[in-house]
């Protein structure tokens, strides 16, 4: 219950509060990433949250946020649903390794991180590899849509950090917000084990992976034929 109530209060200072710098990847450390390795830190999920009409009509409160989660935590775990920002870290992974030459370090023993403190992550995997991505999500949520209560969408925010592990530095960060115009009735959107919502989320994923690597990877279709010149 503690920790429960611990990660809403996380959660609403995350949606309001998180400070998220526009840190594009400088030409040295695009030279200097070449032929390196990284991985992926590992996270559990976040917490999901629901959002139904009378969560609104309740105006707020601790109560209301722990079913929000409650609820959106138990539609995670009975469709087996993972985290976007899982499927997003291992995208922009898998493109910098293609683009950078750099050597992928997957073969690890999945420790799970729950800091964001970036000198205790390097600490961690110092010696493991000489980067790695950090994206977390901020907000996750399945709600009901303001001018059609009997439909549901979609919400989701996420964090980028690249982190250049020596150094303890993040050489890369950005944000990203998506929030789609497809709506489903719930009992649509979670029927087949929540088949829509899983898709959904991935469209998601997709979509803040593009914008992340146009924007603060030198990912962008020009920055990649200058970068094999």
């Amino acid at each position: 219950m503690k920790k429960l109530l611990c990660s809403i209060l996380l959660l609403v200072l995350l949606t309001g509060c998180v400070v998220t710098k526009n840190i594009s990847l400088a030409t040295d450390d695009l030279r200097n990433m070449r032929s390196k390795t990284i991985a992926v830190v590992s996270r559990d999920n976040s917490n999901m949250a629901l959002k139904t009409p009378l969560h609104a009509a309740m105006l707020g409160g601790a109560l209301v946020y722990f079913d929000m989660i409650r609820q959106g935590n138990n539609i995670v775990r009975d469709n087996n649903i993972e985290d976007p920002s899982i499927l997003m870290a291992k995208k922009l992974r898998d493109d910098l390794a293609k683009y950078y030459n750099l050597k992928i370090i997957s073969d690890l023993e999945p420790k799970k991180v729950s800091t964001y403190n970036v000198n205790k992550i390097s600490d961690l995997y110092r010696g493991v590899a000489d980067y790695v991505i950090d994206v977390r999500t901020l907000n996750w949520e399945l709600s009901y849509v303001a001018m059609d209560i009997s439909n549901y969408a979609i919400v989701y925010s996420s964090q980028l950090k690249l982190i250049d592990v020596a150094n303890s530095k993040v050489i890369a960060e950005n944000l990203c917000s998506f929030r789609p115009y497809n709506k489903y009735r719930k009992d649509t959107i979670l029927a087949d084990d929540a088949k829509i919502l899983k898709q959904e989320l991935v469209g998601a994923s997709d979509v803040c992976s593009k914008l992340l690597k146009d924007t603060s990877l030198g990912l962008s279709n020009s920055s990649i034929k200058g970068n094999e010149q």
